[in-house]
């Protein structure tokens, strides 16, 4: 019974803690999505391509 129970609460903890990284990393992939859209926009001269991700992951 305690052991069953503790079994619970640990993967109701590591569902929560997927739930928490996985909102994160939304919020982060939406972040980077605006930010490499404001970098395009703003600054045309950067390619699409690795040179641009480059920069912003250094930023």
């Amino acid at each position: 019974m305690i052991h069953s129970f503790a079994s619970l609460k640990t993967s109701r903890r590591v569902i929560f803690l997927a739930v928490v990284c996985f909102a994160m990393f939304t919020k982060v992939i939406t972040n980077l999505g605006l930010f490499s859209l404001f970098i395009v926009n703003e600054f045309p001269l950067i390619d699409q391509g690795s040179k641009g991700r480059q920069t912003i992951i250094q930023l």
